[in-house]
Parts: structure tokens; sequence; C-alpha cells
């Protein structure tokens, strides 16, 4: 607190003190009035503020919800026929092998990946790997190495796409789960309490 001891120091410590308390703690009417928008500016403002509130609701409710054309499309235990060329351990040729897999299995296995975005080298490379596992575990013979057939790996992605599970980005990573995906991934693959 500053002294004064008559008008022109009182004055000056108006002025500082004021001048110090506008750069220290701005407030409301703090504000040259040349800055401030006139009053249509301001309604403009709060519509579009009350619009984009509006979009923001209704994206949310559109892509955390389960999509209506969802029961269209085979999924959940539903099995999918995938084609694959594996090449078996101490054998130089490759074999062609069908497998069958649910949806849920198979979207288990990529969705992991896509919460913060895959390649499809990435996506494909993890199918072949939890498919050289599977064969690992059912036989004694290891598996060196096993590839998808890229038809029936594109048509993983377009289920996916169709359910609105996954969704594509511009980016090295392009697919990323839907927040509906992720919701799902969590009711898939979430343990839950037992009786």
């Amino acid at each position: 607190m500053r002294k004064w001891v008559d008008a022109k120091e009182l004055a000056s410590a108006v002025v500082i003190s004021l001048t110090n308390l506008i750069k220290t703690k701005p407030a409301l009417g703090w504000v040259r009035a040349d800055y401030l928008p006139d009053d249509s500016a301001a309604q403009e403002m709060l519509r579009l503020k009350n619009e984009n509130d509006s979009l923001k609701r209704a994206i949310a409710a559109v892509t955390v919800e389960r999509p209506d054309e969802f029961d269209t499309y085979e999924f959940g235990e539903e099995k999918v026929e995938l084609h694959f060329t594996v090449q078996p351990a101490g054998n130089p040729s490759s074999i062609p092998v069908v497998e069958s897999f649910p949806w849920n299995q198979l979207f288990s296995v990529l969705a992991p990946l896509l919460f913060e975005g895959a390649s499809n080298a990435e996506l494909k490379n993890r199918l072949e790997d939890f498919y050289r596992n599977v064969r690992d575990d059912r036989s004694t013979v290891k598996t060196n190495a096993a590839n998808i057939r890229n038809h029936d790996f594109e048509k993983i992605k377009i289920q996916f796409l169709a359910l609105r599970l996954i969704s594509r980005r511009d980016n090295v990573k392009p697919w990323i789960l839907t927040p509906y995906g992720e919701r799902l991934l969590v009711e898939i693959g979430a343990e839950r309490k037992r009786p």
C-alpha cells in the first residue's frame, strides 16, 4: 500500500496501482472499448457456439451407439473363412490352408492396435502372427511363416468399416477405432467377474 501526502501523489499512486492491477489481474471491464465486439458479432458467436455444441452431441450419439445397420452384417460368433499360405518349420515349400474364425475373435486380435492407429502392414502382420500362434498351439511342428490372402485381409477391413468399428484417416497409420469400436472392444475383451 502506497502512502501519499498531497493530491498529486494520490493521483500518481492511483495510476500506477490501476495499471499494475490491469496487467497482473485482468478481469471483465479491463478491455478497450474499440476491442469489444458489437451486438451482431456477439450474437453470431453465441449462435455458432450453440450449433457447435449441438453437432458435437449428435456426433457423439451417432458414433458411440450401435449403428442401425449392424444387424445386417455378419459379426459376433459368426465365422469367416480365411485363406493362408503357411510354411511349416523344416519344410521349404508353402502349403495353402483354409481356417474359419469368429468375427469377434478377429476384431479382438486387431482392435488393440487401432487405439492409436495402425497401417495395413501392421494389421496384416498382427493377423499373420495370430494365425501362426494358433497353428503352433495345435501342432508340434512350428510354423515359420503364415501369409493371409490379400482378398481375405481386405474383406476383414471392409467388414469392420461396414460395421462402423473402424474408420480411415489420412495418415501414415490410417486405420483407427471409432468410438463405437472402442466400446465394443471393451465389451468383448474385458474380463468379467465370475459369480
